[in-house]
C-alpha cells in the first residue's frame, strides 16, 4: 500500500537547545538525504524580510503550534528589542496562546505505576525476588 507521509508545516514556538527560542512558520525538509526542520522568522534578517534557517531534529527540545497572528506579535515585539516570554505578551495574546497550546495538545500516555515514585504515598515497593524465582 502506497501511503503518502503528511509533512508537517506550522506556526510555532521552535526550542532548541542551548536554551534558544525561534517563532516562526516551521516545516520538514530534507537536505543530502537527511531530515531538517525549516524555520522561517517573520522580519528576522537585517532588512525586514524573513529569516530562514534549518536545523536538524536533534537539537530540537520541543515544538509549540501556535497562530499565525501570534508568532508575528512575538517576532515584532523581539525586532523592537524587548524580552519575550508568554508572561511578557499582552494578556489577549497570552490567553490565545494558552487557548492554541490548549486545543492543539496531545494527550501522553499513562506513564508506568501511574505515574507514582518512590516517596508517594500510593507508591508499592515491587515484590523482591529470590534467585530461585527468576527464570533462566
Amino acid at each position: 500500500m502506497n501511503e503518502e507521509k503528511r509533512q508537517f508545516e506550522e506556526w510555532a514556538k521552535l526550542e532548541l537547545m542551548g536554551h534558544r527560542v525561534l517563532y516562526g512558520r516551521i516545516s520538514e525538509h530534507e537536505i543530502a538525504g537527511k531530515g531538517f526542520i525549516r524555520i522561517d522568522i517573520p522580519g528576522g534578517n537585517d532588512a525586514g524580510g524573513d529569516l530562514t534557517q534549518f536545523y536538524a531534529p536533534e537539537s530540537v527540545y520541543g515544538i509549540s503550534p501556535l497562530t499565525e497572528e501570534l508568532c508575528r506579535a512575538v517576532c515584532e515585539e523581539a525586532r523592537r528589542g524587548r524580552p519575550i516570554s508568554e508572561y511578557d505578551l499582552p494578556d489577549d495574546y497570552r490567553q490565545a496562546m494558552r487557548e492554541t497550546r490548549d486545543r492543539r495538545q496531545i494527550e501522553a500516555p499513562e506513564p508506568p505505576c501511574g505515574g507514582l515514585v518512590p516517596g508517594d504515598e500510593e507508591f508499592e515497593e515491587p515484590e523482591e525476588l529470590d534467585d530461585d524465582d527468576i527464570p533462566i
